[in-house]
């Protein structure tokens, strides 16, 4: 409702086993394991970005250690019970609907409400540095000898500014505005 914060957290709750989670990836201690309730950061995300395009305010919001492959770099927000949140707030005068479908594999988020006006929103970032991945090679004594095996194929690190860019009907900037700093660190190929 108008005025009101959803919290993504609070409104889902613990992922559990239990409640019908499976196991998928997740970052834990800087590397990708299998977790209960593993991808849901792809929710969390999808809802932050189109909370971008329309207009929202942001009230809190993490980008994940390493970039993501399914949103543009500073369209994320990871989120992780009892200590991570992604939360928005109604800012407009009228009700807002969450619509999230999960269709084979695509994930899609609307968000209906009330449009008073014929403005537009598009979310740009720019990349103000990048680190290179390292790589490493460690022995496994369940691989064979003389056999090279691929644990992590490495991703480069990024800093990246993400910001608004309000635009009238005719395509004529209104107003450009700092959304966040999102720091990626690199993860090594081993």
């Amino acid at each position: 409702n108008p005025g009101e914060t959803f919290s993504y957290n609070e409104t889902l709750g613990p992922r559990t086993a239990e409640k019908g989670y499976k196991p998928a990836g997740a970052y834990v201690g800087g590397e990708v394991v299998q977790e209960i309730g593993g991808g849901i950061c792809q929710v969390s995300s999808t809802l932050y970005c189109s909370v971008l395009y329309a207009d929202l305010e942001v009230v809190e919001r993490s980008n994940h250690m390493f970039t993501v492959g399914y949103l543009p770099l500073g369209n994320d927000a990871t989120v992780n019970w009892g200590t991570v949140d992604f939360k928005f707030k109604n800012n407009t005068e009228y009700p807002i609907k969450i619509e999230a479908v999960m269709e084979g594999a695509y994930l899609t988020v609307k968000l209906h409400g009330t449009k008073t006006n014929t403005n537009y929103i598009d979310v740009q970032y720019v990349v103000i540095s990048t680190t290179p991945f390292e790589t490493t090679e460690k022995e496994d004594a369940s691989v064979a000898p003389g056999t090279t095996v691929e644990k992590s194929s490495g991703h480069t690190g990024y800093v990246v500014d993400t910001y608004r860019y309000l635009y009238d009907e005719n395509d004529n900037l209104i107003e450009k505005t700092f959304i966040d700093r999102s720091p990626y660190r690199a993860q090594n190929k081993v």
